[in-house]
Order: C-alpha cells, then structure tokens, then sequence
C-alpha cells in the first residue's frame, strides 16, 4: 500500500472520521487490489476517489467477515476476510469484476409490506453468482445478509473496479452503461444525442437520483441536461445496473474534471 494513502487512512482513523470497520475494510480494499489495474489510476484521479466515495456508501452498519467469524449469507455464498467460498470452492476477492444489488420494496398506505432483494457477483472469468430475498411485513434476516454481503464487498472491491473503468476510458476512450457512451472528455451519447457533462452540470441539468409522482425516487435514475431537464429539453436518461457505486463516483469526476 502506498505509504502515503496510509497515513491518510490512519490520519482519519485518530481524528474519528471513519469507524475501525469502514478502517479495516479500506486497508483490505488497498492491500488486496490488482497492480495492473491500480496504476493506470492518476494521482489526481485517485484523490478524488479517495476524498469523496464515502458519501456513495452512506453509513449504515455493517459487520466486517473475517477468516474466524464469516459471514454466511444463504448456506451457500460464505464471505471471510480475504476470500468468499461459494458450493464449496474458494475464490479471492481479487478475482471479483462487477458487484451488483437491487432493493425493491411495496407498501400499502405508506406502511411498508413486503421488501425484495437481489445481490449478484460477477467474476473475471465470466462466471457469477447471485442470491435473492423477498420479506413480508419486515426485513426478514437474510435480507440483512445479503444487504451486509453487498457493503462489504462494494467496498473491498472498490478501488479495482474503479481501476478497470478508468483503464477501459484511458485505452478505449469511453466506457458503455446500456445503451449510453461515455466518453473520457464527459461526453454522454445515447443515439444521436451528445451532452458533455461538465456543460449540463454548469447549466444546473445534471442529476443522479431523480423523483417521481406521488414522491417515489429513483436513485439509480440518470439525468444530463443540455439546458434543462424539462420533458422538451434536449436531455438524456438512464438507469445504473452493476457497480453503480463506482459509476456514480466516475460520472461526478468527468462532470468536475478540468
């Protein structure tokens, strides 16, 4: 690990800024990651990441697996501190490509009556696993365990997956979510339109996490604005799958990028 994202790291354990869990877990994120991958991340770029993922986690709890007290998500998916172990075999966090989760949940006069989940790992070999939950009335204990597998896992698998999308902008020039481009210099593409984020953000059009009627939110919804997000302006939507962590990040710093 670099010496000085060290310091940084234990700079903010001493002052209290992040708990000894979220502190474990980011030293394994940056012990544990890929070089090939890392160093294709600028200085620049690494700092930003650094300074600003924290807010794309939130601050729920959550319990740290380790090699003595794993976590058992469904009797089939085991999560310990350096390795998951899936149907019995062994495989290294470092063998993780994408991390993947979805929460849906229904309520009937605003009191809340089922809740599903979904969690899905895709490795670097093309090959994955995936897990669900559906609770009626409240949040049944699996679901909790899928919602833990997932916040670790996005965090200790982080930096590579943030490493790989910036390697395929740098080598390719743009990265595909769905049917949207984008590009190294901000430029989103969806068909014939073209927006660059920095502009829709100068203009104020540039949102993730979008309302709905009734107040519904979709915080995995896109919104980039030429001038405007009303349903005349020229505009571009779209959802975030896997890695919306990561692509929620990266999206911010092309928007912010000189």
């Amino acid at each position: 690990m670099d010496a000085e994202v060290k310091k940084h790291l234990d700079l903010r354990l001493a002052k209290g800024e992040i708990a000894q869990n979220e502190y474990v877990s980011l030293r394994r994120t940056l012990e544990h990651s890929r070089p090939e991958l890392i160093k294709n991340i600028s200085e620049r770029s690494l700092a930003f990441l650094l300074r600003h993922k924290d807010r794309m986690w939130g601050t729920s709890e959550m319990i740290v697996p380790t090699d003595e007290r794993p976590l058992d998500v469904d009797g089939e998916l085991i999560l310990f501190g350096s390795h998951l172990s899936h149907k019995g075999a062994i495989i290294p966090y470092t063998e993780i490509e994408s991390v993947g989760y979805k929460a849906f949940s229904q309520s009937v006069n605003l009191i809340p009556t089922t809740k599903s989940t979904s969690f899905a790992v895709i490795f670097r070999n093309g090959k994955f696993i995936s897990c669900g939950s559906s609770t009626v009335l409240i949040r049944g204990g699996k679901a909790k365990r899928i919602e833990n597998a997932y916040a670790f896992l996005r965090q200790i698998t982080f930096r590579e997956r943030m490493a790989a999308y910036v390697h395929t902008l740098d080598t390719q020039g743009f990265i595909e979510i769905g049917k949207v481009r984008v590009y190294s210099n901000g430029d989103i593409v969806k068909g014939e339109t073209r927006i660059n984020l920095k502009e829709s953000r100068r203009n104020k059009s540039f949102f993730i996490g979008t309302k709905g009627a009734y107040g519904s939110r979709y915080p995995d919804e896109v919104l980039v604005g030429k001038k405007g997000t009303s349903i005349l302006a020229t505009r571009i939507r779209f959802q975030l799958g896997n890695d919306k962590d990561v692509l929620k990040l990266l999206l911010e710093w092309l928007a912010d990028a000189d």
